[in-house]
């Protein structure tokens, strides 16, 4: 378990090491692995790398690779993960950028495969912006409205109205009033998961064995392959005015024939928060 020692360090650390000391957690919570320390040189926390951590236990020191699943996306020219980046670049600027007339709740519904072309975003961002300040002025309590791209959607949603600049990696955006005293921006990602497969971890493993060889000397390594949204560790003192899940990393299971061979002592697939298995295990 992280410790309290740890948890002051976290205002100190990049949001990147923040990510994978939440990882660390809830990984090792799962697993019910106890460690003695979490061991830094100069530089503390934030200066670990190759491998992430390095732990104590007892008499072992053992070293935690961390790094994230990716989900596939065939015959794109940018990864998941880089689509879903910039999709939430965008939800960042429309929460600052949006002026409603009274505290909205706004939903992105983004198509998960589409890239964000930066300039059509641009222009759509003003475009949505403005439509969201005129319909917020004449608003009823406890209702909603939904921006859509073509006249079609019309006949299915009687509050949608028609939002032409409306990007393709938006299906659409609604957004109510709930007589909240604050405006957020949330998201959903729509998604069918599929299995992690040796396909997607012959991948990773390629390129964390070829780092291997410069690792700092630890007893034994472990990867640490996590896949879905990882809750945090230290709660926020305001309330999130930004939710944006994950499905970049999301699947389903892991569809691995176990044990499988690595240059790394355990080879772990975690679905976090809650459910870790070991792939250098036999069943």
């Amino acid at each position: 378990m992280i410790n309290m020692k740890i948890l002051e360090q976290l205002t100190k650390i990049p949001p990147r090491k923040l990510g994978e000391l939440e990882t660390l957690h809830w990984f090792t919570q799962s697993e019910k692995i106890e460690f003695d320390e979490i061991m830094t040189d100069k530089g503390g926390l934030a200066a670990e790398e190759s491998p992430d951590f390095r732990l104590r236990i007892g008499n072992k020191i053992v070293g935690v690779e961390i790094t994230v699943a990716q989900r596939p996306i065939y015959a794109a020219k940018f990864s998941a993960h880089e689509i879903e980046a910039a999709q939430n670049d965008f939800a960042k600027a429309l929460e600052k950028s949006m002026r409603p007339a009274l505290p909205i709740i706004v939903n992105l519904a983004f198509n998960n495969e589409i890239a964000v072309e930066p300039k059509k975003a641009n222009v759509a961002l003003s475009a949505i912006v403005g439509q969201i300040e005129a319909l917020t002025r004449s608003m009823e309590p406890q209702s909603g409205a939904m921006l859509v791209r073509i006249e079609d959607k019309l006949t299915r949603h009687t509050n949608a109205h028609v939002c032409p600049e409306l990007p393709k990696f938006l299906k659409n955006i609604s957004f109510y009033n709930d007589g909240q005293n604050f405006s957020a921006v949330t998201a959903s990602r729509g998604t069918i998961l599929e299995h992690f497969t040796e396909v997607d971890l012959n991948r990773i493993l390629e390129k964390k064995h070829a780092a291997l060889n410069g690792y700092r000397s630890c007893d034994e390594y472990w990867l640490v392959i996590v896949s879905g949204d990882v809750p945090p560790i230290l709660l926020p003192k305001e309330r999130p005015s930004l939710l944006l899940p994950t499905s970049a990393t999301e699947f389903a299971d892991a569809e691995i024939t176990r044990p499988i061979l690595s240059d790394f002592n355990r080879v772990y697939f975690f679905r976090s928060p809650t459910h870790a298995l070991n792939l250098t295990e036999a069943p």
